[in-house]
């Protein structure tokens, strides 16, 4: 419960600050959220607890964004064993910043 209550504050603390940065910087914590979302995903935390927290963010935009990152990770399965979890969470995240810096404009 603690680790997640500290998940929770990093997803919060990072969004609210995602856009103040450059276009490298804003990728990497755009990856970041996303692997908190999937560490949730592959934790077990429910789709509706991930959408609760989505929901504090108050820029809208972003909140929006990360909306489609929390489907598009739970439509990954949940793993078993640590490695293909750590393995899910690290290529999502990649994934994601791979995603900002192709569609980002400086």
């Amino acid at each position: 419960m603690k680790k997640k209550i500290i998940l929770i504050m990093a997803v919060i603390m990072l969004a609210s600050t995602a856009y103040a940065v450059e276009k490298s910087e804003f990728a990497k914590q755009m990856s970041s959220m996303a692997q908190s979302i999937m560490e949730f995903r592959q934790r077990g935390v429910s789709i509706t607890e991930s959408m609760e927290i989505v929901d504090k963010i108050e820029n809208e935009v972003l909140q929006e964004i990360l909306k489609k990152y929390v489907v598009e990770a739970y439509k990954t399965p949940m793993f078993s064993t640590e490695r293909h979890k750590k393995e899910a969470i690290t290529e999502f995240g990649n994934k994601i910043y791979l995603r900002v810096l192709e569609t980002v404009h400086d």
